[in-house]
């Protein structure tokens, strides 16, 4: 979170005189006045009436910084634009891999593919922060600000939970993790078994005790002995068999789990497996007091999860669960 967004408030509730003053000083420069656009500024400096658009987007951009933190799905899953509460949405449920061998003049045969739908109906999310008038009469503008970081935190993780909750959804295939944690082999074998099913995995994603464990393996310490030092000094092992990592945390939650299955690694094609209908993103009602509204300001967004191709991906089980 930055400082940008409480030296703001802390101008916006000022009178003429102590603004003068607040421009005057380095941290406002610095924080505030620094990069920002000459028209903006000039809006800024000289009191105008549309100032408080100035305000209304710092506070959006804190709700967004909040919420990119903890960014997964968003990544992931492929999104979609949509205009309406319901989608029906279609795709192709099997189909032969191969072409046919036409002898000289022959007739080519009609590749006949096999469609399936599915319904993703749209939802809407919604949270309002903890911002009282008391926090405004003390002029508390950071603990503000972070209630309005925390926001986005919040937003973001309803996100990811929805589209983790379509991913475990029909009974989705599954393999175990070794008793010693998650390594490498497991990743393969998942890989083995989306091959197998006739999709290509591309993503791989952890849950943080999942992605811990990958580090212990004896199989990438060795990599480091060997030379191979990047999971030593960035924390990081990068990709693995080609496959893109992404790393899912939400507070208070293990992957939604549930049913006790211990899901917490993730290989496949995210591009077949599930899709996201975005009816409209992370946005907030405009509001005219530039300071005293923040009270009643509240966060929301509509969007839909549908669950595709089951076999296009494979849930990796926590062996201890």
């Amino acid at each position: 979170m930055t400082k940008k967004l409480p030296k703001m408030l802390e101008y916006y509730n000022a009178t003429p005189s102590e603004r003068k003053a607040i421009r005057n000083t380095e941290s406002f420069k610095k924080t505030v006045l620094a990069g920002m656009p000459k028209s903006k500024k000039e809006l800024l400096l000289t009191e105008a009436a549309e100032e408080d658009t100035l305000l209304q987007e710092e506070v959006l951009k804190t709700i967004v910084e909040g919420a990119r933190r903890w960014r997964c799905m968003r990544d992931l899953l492929p999104i979609e634009k949509t205009n309406t509460n319901s989608v029906r949405v279609v795709y192709q449920d099997s189909a032969s891999g191969f072409a046919a061998e036409i002898p000289e003049g022959g007739k080519i045969p009609v590749n006949h593919d096999s469609f399936s739908y599915t319904t993703i109906n749209i939802k809407k999310y919604g949270d309002r922060p903890t911002i009282t008038e008391d926090l405004i009469e003390d002029c508390l503008w950071d603990r503000v600000a972070l209630e309005l970081d925390r926001l986005g935190e919040r937003m973001e993780n309803t996100f990811n939970r929805e589209c983790m909750d379509a991913m475990l959804s029909s009974s989705p295939n599954t393999s175990n993790a070794t008793a010693g944690g998650l390594t490498p082999k497991n990743i393969a074998t998942a890989i083995k078994n989306v091959k197998v099913n006739g999709y290509m995995p591309t993503h791989l994603v952890l849950h943080p005790t999942a992605d811990g464990e990958l580090m212990q393996s004896d199989y990438l310490l060795k990599a480091n002995e060997s030379g191979s030092d990047r999971l030593l000094r960035n924390g990081d092992v990068g990709e693995l068999f080609g496959l893109r990592k992404f790393i899912y945390s939400i507070e208070n939650g293990n992957w939604n789990d549930t049913d006790g299955s211990g899901y917490y690694a993730w290989v496949g094609d995210p591009s077949r497996y599930a899709k996201v209908m975005m009816r409209r993103e992370i946005s907030f009602k405009k509001y005219e007091d530039p300071i005293y509204d923040l009270i009643g300001i509240s966060a929301t967004m509509r969007f839909g999860v549908g669950k595709l191709q089951n076999d296009a991906g494979e849930f990796i089980v926590n062996a201890s669960s």
